[in-house]
């Protein structure tokens, strides 16, 4: 069973569908990309840059900030896993429903995952979070995935400095803030000394199977990282890309487009009889009724359009679906499909 959206691929092969599984800027890739890559291809008969320090740069520039405060990893899930093999061994608190991977992580390296789960419609007070004695990690993606909740950014510093007085390192997921509306609230700039803050370029520029991702820390965590980093974790297009395709007004454009299908995929799911779940991100979490998500799932795979089935996420059960909002037109053929089904 897949733990992730965007399970395309069958016997090696991707399958003929739109895939609203996963949330890929629907205005992506900026133009010219692909011909750009397929001209760098001719880069791959060298290794990448052991420590990939000219993307660093870029993205340091990108952001006003230093590279010394950059590592970029093989997508963000590297970074996850990295920053999980860094920490001491001890407990690891994760914020659910949320992203499966940091579960996998923790377990995978030797912690001892332990969760705040909130309930429907998913609102958190960090407040409330009770941080347990002996916990060295604590996860928080902002905006939350599925629910595409955000959480303030007064509110996330608050909690970072009560995770240090507890010894714990906060990671900030912060990989789908570029096409969020409130990035007003990203900790990305506030410097904290114990707290990683986590994103992607790939879905932003529509090609997710590069693999892009980075963090954002103190130099001391950059230390920690690139300490069990193996060398040439990026590859030499994902390099390339991130040194001469990070464009202010590209993300501009697509952050307002992905907020106006997000609000019509809203507004026209919960007309169909869907409850669907506030988000300021480029998805929607919904409750459905009548069938199953599985059971939705695939029937919509019969027509050749692939939603998330959210019940494999901590804390949701197999009445939620995430879809992710593409272009007007993928978007206006998923909702005729969902009514053909439902009447």
């Amino acid at each position: 069973m897949a733990i992730h959206g965007a399970d395309v691929w069958r016997d090696g092969k991707p399958l003929n569908v739109i895939d609203f599984s996963s949330n890929v800027n629907p205005l992506a890739p900026p133009k010219g990309l692909l011909p750009y890559l397929r001209k760098a291809v001719g880069l791959s008969r060298h290794y990448p840059e052991a420590d990939a320090i000219s993307a660093r740069a870029a993205l340091a520039s990108f952001h006003g900030l230093s590279a010394k405060n950059i590592v970029v990893g093989n997508g963000a899930n590297e970074l996850i896993h990295l920053i999980s093999s860094a920490v001491p061994k001890g407990k690891a608190l994760i914020l659910a429903p949320t992203y499966s991977e940091y579960e996998q992580a923790a377990i995978g390296h030797g912690l001892k995952p332990y969760f705040y789960v909130s309930k429907h419609p998913f609102d958190v007070n960090l407040s409330d979070v009770k941080i347990e004695p002996g916990t060295s990690l604590i996860f928080l993606c902002n905006p939350n995935n599925p629910t595409g909740k955000v959480i303030r950014r007064d509110a996330v510093v608050d909690f970072q400095r009560r995770a240090e007085a507890a010894g714990a390192t906060l990671v900030v997921d912060e990989v789908h803030m570029d096409l969020c509306d409130q990035e007003e609230q990203s900790v990305i700039k506030e410097g904290l000394e114990n707290t990683v803050v986590l994103r992607s370029l790939t879905k932003l520029l529509g090609v997710p199977g590069l693999r892009l991702g980075y963090s954002v820390s103190s130099p001391k965590w950059v230390s920690k990282i690139d300490a069990v980093r193996p060398s040439w974790n990026v590859n030499v297009l994902s390099i390339e890309v991130a040194k001469n395709w990070l464009d202010s007004n590209f993300i501009r454009e697509s952050k307002a487009y992905a907020s106006r299908e997000r609000q019509y995929l809203s507004n026209s799911l919960a007309r169909l009889g869907f409850e669907v779940i506030p988000s300021h991100a480029d998805y929607l979490l919904a409750k459905i009724k009548g069938m199953t998500s599985a059971e939705l799932k695939e029937k919509l795979l019969g027509k050749g359009l692939l939603i998330r089935d959210a019940s494999t996420i901590r804390g949701l059960n197999n009445q939620y679906i995430r879809i992710g909002a593409l272009s007007h037109s993928k978007n206006a053929r998923l909702l005729r499909a969902i009514k053909e089904l439902l009447t």
